[in-house]
């Protein structure tokens, strides 16, 4: 595990108990383990020369991605018709400490109006 920032750092969230029985992280821990041992990579397809791809470090390195609509209004101002980037990052150093990237989810507002 890669621990994110200090800001977020929200101890009683993983706290599910430390016995290892059904329920607990442990317990979770420990099936995820022994299924990943028995899948290797290339049984369920996965091409793992991809992560070795320079155009993709980036990625190995942003934690924090959060997700936003094209349209959202920390993003969009629909009054100016202007696209506000700099009032959607502000709102994520105040929220979540600063983020590595943001997905931008495209829309399409002319299906909504339909």
């Amino acid at each position: 595990m890669i621990n994110g920032p200090k800001c977020l750092n929200i101890p009683t969230l993983l706290s599910f108990g430390t016995n290892g029985a059904p329920g607990t992280h442990e317990y979770w821990l420990a099936e995820h383990q022994a299924l990943a041992r028995r899948a290797p990579a290339s049984d369920i397809g996965l091409d793992a020369k991809r992560y070795d791809d320079p155009k993709l470090a980036w990625a190995q390195r942003a934690f924090v991605q959060p997700q936003v609509m094209i349209e959202d209004r920390y993003l969009y101002d629909p009054a100016t018709g202007r696209y506000t980037v700099d009032r959607l990052l502000a709102d994520f150093r105040q929220a979540l400490c600063g983020v590595d990237a943001v997905m931008i989810w495209p829309t399409l507002s002319e299906y909504r109006h339909r």
